[in-house]
């Protein structure tokens, strides 16, 4: 087992991907409630398949999300797309 993880962008992550990413965030009011919720609880993301919801879109919150989910096996439970 790794003992950290990373994050890999196909096309890349410069400045311009994280400010139009931190930009266009997610306009969901459910999203938005059960975030909050699981931020009150300490935890400031929100995982589902296919899906990580963290409460600012920036390469260190993104990689503090996607270690705690490794660290907690999340992505062992996840099958590999074909």
């Amino acid at each position: 087992m790794p003992d950290s993880v990373r994050l890999v962008f196909e096309s890349g992550f410069g400045e311009r991907d994280a400010d139009e990413a931190k930009a266009r965030g997610w306009d969901a009011v459910r999203l938005s409630q059960d975030l909050a919720e699981e931020a009150d609880h300490g935890t400031a993301f929100i995982a589902e398949p296919g899906m990580i919801v963290v409460t600012e879109v920036t390469q260190e919150k993104m990689l503090a999300a996607v270690n705690e989910l490794y660290l907690g096996g999340y992505f062992a439970r996840l099958r590999p797309l074909k």
